[in-house]
């Protein structure tokens, strides 16, 4: 059970299911509430999602987020058939009883912001260049719970989709306040989220570049201003990051981890990571079983995931 800060209260991320459901046209579903969060994005088709007995339209782009104990249920025109990935999960107290928590009251809480409109507060839709950002975090949770990983991974990667919808509904509701900043911090953010969509794939300078509309040189220039480290650096740091929650939370190969990440050699991988923590991914693994390295490793993971 993962462990974040909210207004200094520890809680823990169960999760309960991920799935995509594929062309939804079974008419009308039966109105009924649970105990867990419900995140349910509409990929295609048309329909009506009922939340708290409020009628809201549903359709591609649109991202529903339900609140634990809020009675919900959908009309799905058979016309126009619905596909959704859908994420449940919980939060628990220090006492691990489930701790029914407002989605967005968390969400403003973790970065001091202030209320988002009521109606946003239960959907919002996702403009196209945020869309792959949201998808890749349903696409990591499917694929971990397909590799057979471990309930504190499948903790990991939901707070990571939590966190990719925070950093979207941040973007979309116009909380930043300097036209010149917000232009300048949008193209470092969506670099940022560019490469962490795409971690495991080749990625080529121009091609960075081409996603916020800047030239090479330039957006080299504005991501060191912004961030204090160079694109190389900021890639190589999420990829160690992510090799370093593999190879903690599952027990994927070497060769698989590093194919995972980007690596076309696992003899690369295993030479880059021996040199950011001093030993290789083997050795780092087997570490793991010696209690006094796991302590040390609890301690020194951040309990709040950056996903910007």
């Amino acid at each position: 059970m993962l462990q974040l800060n909210i207004n200094s209260t520890l809680c823990g991320i169960d999760h309960v299911t991920t799935d995509l459901v594929a062309v939804r046209k079974t008419g009308v579903s039966t109105r009924h509430s649970h105990p867990v969060f419900h995140l349910m994005y509409i990929t295609e088709g048309k329909g009506i999602f009922y939340v708290n007995d409020e009628a809201l339209e549903a359709e591609a782009g649109m991202l529903f987020i339900i609140n634990p104990n809020e009675p919900h249920h959908f009309f799905f025109d058979p016309q126009t058939p619905v596909t959704n990935y859908e994420c449940t999960f919980l939060f628990r107290d220090m006492d691990g009883e489930p701790k029914p928590i407002h989605f967005f009251d968390l969400l403003e809480a973790n970065r001091s912001l202030r209320p988002s409109p009521e109606l946003f507060r239960t959907r919002m839709y996702v403009p196209s260049p945020l869309r792959p950002l949201l998808l890749e975090g349903y696409q990591r949770i499917l694929q971990a719970r397909k590799d057979g990983t471990t309930k504190e991974y499948l903790s990991v990667i939901v707070l990571d989709l939590i966190l990719r919808v925070e950093d979207i509904t941040v973007r979309i509701n116009g909380f930043e306040q300097n036209a010149n900043v917000r232009t300048e911090d949008h193209a470092v953010a969506t670099v940022k989220q560019y490469l962490r969509a795409q971690i495991g794939e080749k990625i080529l300078l121009q091609e960075l570049a081409d996603v916020v509309h800047l030239t090479p040189n330039y957006l080299c220039t504005l991501f060191k201003e912004h961030t204090g480290t160079t694109l190389m650096n900021y890639l190589k740091q999420i990829r160690m990051r992510e090799a370093e929650k593999l190879l903690t939370y599952t027990d994927l190969s070497i060769y698989r981890i590093a194919e995972d990440i980007g690596f076309e050699e696992a003899s690369y991988f295993t030479k880059v990571f021996r040199k950011t923590y001093g030993v290789s991914p083997t050795e780092f693994r087997n570490n793991l079983f010696q209690p006094s390295v796991q302590a040390s490793l609890n301690t020194s993971l951040p309990p709040h995931i950056d996903i910007g």
